[in-house]
Formats: C-alpha cells, structure tokens, sequence
C-alpha cells in the first residue's frame, strides 16, 4: 500500500477514494497472512527494506492541493499521489527500487536528462500503450493498466511537471 505517496492526497480525492470502496462489494474470505522470509528479515534488520511505509507518513500535515488543471503544479501533485515519486524517487532520476530484489529492472529517469527528448506525443505513447519513442516496449512493471485511464489533461499536467523537474543523473533517486 503506497501509504507514503497516499498521504498527499487531498480531501476530495480521499473522499472519492472512500466513497468507491464503499460501493464495492464485501469480499467473504480470509485475509491472506503476511509473512517474511529469511532474506526479507535480513534485508529489514540491515535497514534495506522498509516494511512499515505507514511509519513514514507525516501524520496531522495535509497541504491543500493545488487547482485541478492543465499545470505544472498540478502535475506534480499528480506524480505525488499516482506513486511516480514511490518508484522512479523523490527526484524522479530512477534506478533501483529500495525493498525491491537486486535483480529487479530499476526505475527510468524521468527527468529532463532522461526523457528530454520525448516530444508530449511520446509522452502520451509512454502512458497509454507502454511504448518508447520508436515503438520499443516500456518494462511491464510501469501501470500502464492505470496511466492509460489518465486523462488527456492530466497526462498534460504531468508532462508540464517533469518538464521543470531538474535534470539528474540516472539512478540518483
């Protein structure tokens, strides 16, 4: 649960979010236990995985979004709470994900220095059909099952964002 990212999230997108849970059916089954193997617990004890994201949120601190529009501001409250931020980091520059396998494919830069040449129509490629500029597939670990639904205006607010994001060297998270 990307509680992290979720805590910026603003009264109205909240009360939205609590509104379509509430619509949903009850699910009548037994919660599956968590559990942590060997390597998670030495990961955890050597401060390499962060288990308890919930531990992190700033609790009582809740800023007003901005305006919902065609902004930079608003996307970057977008890459906030859509968890750009959780994988790509706080700086958006990529590469390995904490708590994630050392095999596991790390996150694009998303800076200017990374996608700088992406044109908007590139853009909206990347997160309606996961593909590069070119037609080269975009890693399946990206939600592109949940950035195609964007809309075209939120898709611009976010691509107005990064383009003021400063350029980073990839993997500086």
């Amino acid at each position: 649960m990307p509680s992290l990212e979720y805590q910026f999230l603003s009264d109205d997108d909240s009360g939205a979010l609590i509104a379509y849970l509430k619509s949903l059916p009850p699910v009548d089954r037994e919660p599956v236990p968590n559990s942590v193997g060997p390597v998670g617990r030495a990961l955890l004890l050597k401060g390499d995985l962060d288990l308890l994201h919930a531990e992190g949120v700033a609790h009582g601190q809740h800023p007003a979004p901005p305006p919902v529009g065609v902004t930079p501001e608003y996307g970057g409250y977008l890459a906030e709470v859509g968890a750009c931020k959780g994988c790509h980091g706080p700086t958006l520059s990529g590469g390995h994900i904490p708590g994630t396998p050392p095999d596991w494919k790390p996150a694009s830069n998303l800076t200017p220095t990374g996608i700088g040449h992406y044109t908007e129509e590139d853009f909206f490629r990347a997160l309606r059909e996961a593909k590069r500029p070119g037609g080269a597939p975009i890693d399946s670990l990206m939600p592109v099952k949940f950035t195609k639904l964007m809309t075209d205006d939120e898709i611009r607010a976010l691509w107005l964002y990064l383009k003021t994001v400063p350029g980073k060297a990839f993997g500086g998270r």
